[in-house]
């Protein structure tokens, strides 16, 4: 693409602005009206979103989905001649579509984790302060909230 430019430079810079139009069911109804293809893309996707909702899987949810999108007239003449090469595509990005899911739902859960680690930790610092003031020994401490004495001389030095 940096071909295209009248002046060469080592490091072509270049910014671009791209409109993103969300083309699901109820959304941006104006814009799918003029243009019939996104409309039965639409259709098209949305059948099969319906058809893994409902438990069928996904390459048959797009086998479903290319016939009665055809028998419907419905992209006809496009899934017609490209049926493989939609069903290929299709899977790949459902695929990745909930793998990136997936891997959201670890993230979140890994940050849960954390987050109920980190109260455990304020929560035997907190018990750990109260005690000092009380001028309790380590050992006292670590007797009453039931923690190994090393595990407590460890958290005051770093938290106190």
């Amino acid at each position: 693409m940096s071909d295209s430019f009248t002046k060469k430079t080592e490091e072509p810079e270049l910014e671009v602005k791209v409109t993103v139009y969300n083309i699901n069911v109820g959304n941006n109804k104006s814009f799918i009206e003029k243009c019939s293809v996104l409309r039965e893309y639409m259709i098209f996707v949305d059948k099969v979103r319906e058809c893994v909702a409902s438990g069928v899987n996904l390459e048959e949810a797009i086998d479903l989905s290319i016939d009665e999108c055809i028998r419907e007239n419905v992209l006809k003449e496009f899934l017609s001649q490209r049926g493989n090469e939609v069903r290929k595509v299709m899977t790949l990005d459902y695929t990745w579509e909930k793998r990136e899911e997936l891997i959201r739902e670890e993230e979140r859960e890994e940050g849960r984790k954390e987050g109920r680690e980190e109260g455990e930790i304020n929560k035997l610092i907190n018990l750990i302060q109260k005690k000092l003031e009380k001028g309790k020994s380590f050992a006292q401490i670590a007797d009453e909230i039931e923690e190994e004495e090393a595990v407590v001389k460890d958290l005051i030095t770093k938290y106190l």
